[in-house]
């Protein structure tokens, strides 16, 4: 399933990314066992260097954004995560490739509005605040869901996961640690005004005086 992400710049682009790397356990472990760890539709936990790559992919544009074109994101390394943002470069948008099939229209409708929901939540919330709630406490966890589904969005996403669904999140809290710390310094130099658009980057930066 996809969602359009052609407007958001690079900083709501990595919350976003962010977001999804401390829910994905949680997400696919609705969609059954047959979802977790297939090989076409792999989580950061079941590949660390899907999120060690996208690191690295990101040090690479904040390094070079004001000199040109950064190193685009391989479409070989992320083609089959979970989350492919590879497809941006093709399509201009974010593909999640979590769900089983499904014919029952109420629950395609419910996923739709979800990552519709999510993306466009995740984007505006920060990194650090994302890790935080991550590594908190059941209740941290919860409110983290209810900011990128809403109330009802969170009860319905828990209800697919079941009762593990916090012990899942929390399990992802080493990861966001390092993207937390990854980004701290790259966060500090770039505005929001780098823009990731169809086929290519669109570039509209401005450093910050440090």
């Amino acid at each position: 399933m996809h969602v359009n992400a052609q407007s958001l710049t690079l900083t709501e682009f990595i919350r976003v990314c962010t977001a999804w790397w401390m829910i994905e356990t949680a997400l696919v472990h609705s969609q059954g066992e047959a979802r977790e760890g297939n090989l076409f539709a792999l989580r950061g936990k079941d590949a660390t260097g899907i999120i060690l790559g996208f690191a690295a992919d990101m040090s690479s544009v904040f390094s070079y954004t004001s000199r040109g074109m950064p190193r685009p994101m391989s479409e070989n390394e992320y083609r089959y995560a979970v989350l492919n943002h590879a497809a941006l470069q093709k399509f201009g948008s974010l593909e999640f490739r979590f769900m089983r099939g499904m014919s029952d229209p109420n629950e395609i409708s419910f996923w739709a509005k979800a990552l519709y929901t999510f993306v466009h939540a995740a984007k505006d919330i920060e990194v650090g605040e994302i890790v935080r709630l991550t590594g908190g406490t059941n209740l941290d966890r919860l409110h983290l869901l209810q900011l990128l589904f809403g109330e009802d969005g969170a009860a319905q996403v828990i209800s697919r996961v079941g009762g593990e669904w916090s012990s899942l999140i929390e399990g992802q809290y080493q990861y966001g640690v390092l993207l937390d710390t990854s980004y701290d310094t790259a966060l500090r130099k770039i505005a929001n005004g780098l823009k990731m658009g169809k086929n290519k980057y669109r570039f509209n930066v401005v450093e910050d005086d440090d």
